[in-house]
């Protein structure tokens, strides 16, 4: 039989049928698979893309709520520095006007001072703890009515010495400071005064209640109740407990009339628009003749004992004159060495009674600082003084002496002037 026979090709077709069905559905399905391979990855590299473009989405907004914050931000600091700006602004306009403001009620300002802050400068004839009510007070007054704040040290080293006595003194600050000063004729006077507003040194006496000899008080004015204010330098008597609750609510009128003894009406309304301020004079400087020459605390005391009693009263250029003419002496060596012998020599000067019961002021201890350092009064040459011309060689006369130069000092210096 071959091959072909019926009964030998019937049980082999449909094997050989599924073998090539088999393959053809093989050959089918290979691309399929690749294709959905490439679908799948097509599909993963779509998404992870996406995945990306949502990342970068995200750091875009991110990156732009990021600058919007940070604009705000500075939007908000600009915002606080524009505030802080306005608020220095409004500081700097609020310190103007506290200044202006400051300035405006200064024009009215009592400063307090107290015998005891300036207990050691010297004034007049003694210093301001034992003697200087009037200079505290003056300064006071000077310093309400010009709005310029001065201090009684200040107008004790310009004045001290310049007046016999503090009356005068009083009158002469008011004089160089210009300030609107009137004398009052009596008690009625000052509450007239002090009703215009105007302000009053009042000198007491020992009948009244501040003093037991002589003490100067400043009224201020009357207050709500009636009363008299009173500016008193004095510690002691603001503490005392007859007078502390009368310095707190005011005196009476018949309480301040008790041991009046004068005063000093100041109107403020008077005052110019730029009211005048003092200014201390520039001392003129000079070489000094003395050189190194110091002297000791007993010798100015000597010195200044020396000056009163022969030149008290006389003008600043008289009183240093006679200091000049024994430095003079000093360094000429022709009458000792020593000042303190110089003086004690009654031959030489006045009876040495007279030094012991002498009490020199402020102006003479000014008078040897004068002498010392200069600008100076006499030739170094000048070494004698007296009511009467003492030598041969005249030099000058100043108040009431005539200082010379030595004996036959014009034969040798003809052209010597005479003043």
């Amino acid at each position: 039989m071959g091959i072909f026979s019926h009964d030998y090709i019937g049980p082999r077709m449909p094997r050989m049928f599924s073998v090539f069905l088999a393959a053809l559905l093989l050959l089918q399905t290979v691309p399929f698979f690749a294709a959905a391979e490439k679908e799948d990855t097509k599909s993963n590299e779509t998404s992870n893309e996406s995945t990306e473009a949502a990342a970068e989405t995200a750091e875009a907004s991110e990156t732009a709520e990021a600058s919007e914050t940070a604009e705000a931000s500075e939007t908000t600091e600009t915002s606080a520095e524009s505030t802080e700006a306005a608020s220095e602004d409004a500081e700097v306009s609020a310190e103007s006007e506290e200044t202006v403001s400051a300035e405006e009620s200064h024009e009215h300002f009592f400063p307090d001072y107290t015998l005891d802050e300036y207990a050691d400068v010297m004034y007049g004839t003694g210093t301001i703890k034992d003697n200087g009510c009037s200079v505290c007070c003056m300064a006071v007054v000077a310093t309400y009515l010009t709005g310029h704040q001065y201090y009684p040290d200040e107008l004790a080293r310009w004045f001290g010495g310049k007046a016999e006595n503090n009356v005068d003194r009083i009158r002469l600050m008011a004089k160089e400071l210009q300030l609107p000063m009137t004398e009052a004729e009596n008690y009625d006077y000052v509450k007239e005064a002090l009703r215009e507003g105007k302000i009053v040194i009042q000198l007491m006496n020992g009948r009244s209640l501040f003093t037991k000899a002589q003490h100067f008080i400043l009224l201020k004015g009357f207050n709500e109740d009636g009363k008299i204010e009173v500016y008193d330098p004095s510690t002691y008597n603001r503490n005392s407990w007859r007078l502390k609750d009368r310095f707190e609510n005011g005196f009476g009128t018949d309480e301040i009339c008790w041991g009046y003894d004068g005063a000093f009406i100041f109107d403020p309304s008077k005052m110019p628009e730029e009211p005048f301020v003092y200014k201390e004079p520039v001392r003129e400087y000079v070489e000094p003749r003395y050189g190194s020459l110091k002297l000791t605390d007993e010798e100015t005391k000597l010195l200044a004992k020396l000056i009163y009693v022969e030149a008290r009263g006389e003008s600043e250029e008289g009183q240093q004159a006679i200091a000049e003419v024994v430095l003079n002496r000093l360094v000429s060596g022709d009458f000792g060495n020593s000042i303190t012998n110089m003086i004690n020599d009654e031959s030489q000067f006045v009876p040495h009674r007279l030094i012991l019961t002498a009490k020199p002021s402020q102006a003479q201890y000014e008078a040897i600082d004068r002498a010392l350092y200069g600008p100076y009064v006499l030739p170094i040459e000048v070494t004698f003084y007296g009511t009467v011309r003492t030598t041969d060689s005249k030099w000058g006369t100043i108040g009431g002496h005539i200082f010379c130069y030595p004996w036959h000092y014009k034969d040798s210096h003809p052209d010597a002037l005479t003043k």
